[in-house]
């Protein structure tokens, strides 16, 4: 990184807060999970190579307690 870059502001965004103005469309009283933690744990699944829907669910049963304490 070129010292000029340093020092100029970070456009950048934490992902949470990416996720955080999406709007839910799912209907509250049925809806178990928080929208963003749903979108979060994914994000992270699949940068870890897991590549399918119930790969994502077992991937987030075993480390879902050890992800919040980051997420």
């Amino acid at each position: 990184m070129k010292p000029e870059e340093r020092d100029r502001p970070s456009n950048r965004v934490a992902l949470a807060e990416a996720f955080a103005n999406l709007p839910d469309p799912r209907v509250k009283a049925r809806s178990r999970h928080d929208l963003v933690e749903m979108l979060l744990v994914t994000v992270c699944a699949l940068v870890c190579g897991v590549d399918h829907f119930v790969g994502i669910e077992l991937w987030e049963t075993k480390l879902i307690e050890w992800l919040r304490r980051f997420l």
